[in-house]
């Protein structure tokens, strides 16, 4: 019997490491969803990723739910500069 290609282990540590990865090196936004198409161009298998998140984690889970609980898809509270002139006309009190 072969190996299983999505283990729960890459799944939860290399799955969200590499789609970040790919973002960064194509200069896209991190704060976005990479869609289908996108994960298929740099050789993910969509479909073959749902069913195994499903299978380790949550039979009614998604990808893209998966991939929200990984860190992917949304931006975070933090400023990504300490720089307090590059802040301070953002800040509304």
């Amino acid at each position: 019997m072969p190996a299983e290609k999505y283990t729960k282990a890459y799944l939860s540590e290399r799955l969200p490491a590499k789609i970040k990865e790919h973002l960064r090196s194509d200069n896209l936004d991190p704060t976005r969803l990479p869609s289908f198409e996108y994960l298929k161009s740099k050789g993910f298998q969509p479909r073959g990723l749902t069913k195994a998140i499903q299978r380790h984690f949550d039979a009614d889970m998604t990808l893209h739910e998966f991939l929200r609980e990984q860190g992917l898809g949304h931006g975070s509270d933090n400023w990504p500069t300490e720089h307090e002139e590059t802040i301070k006309p953002f800040v509304f009190s």
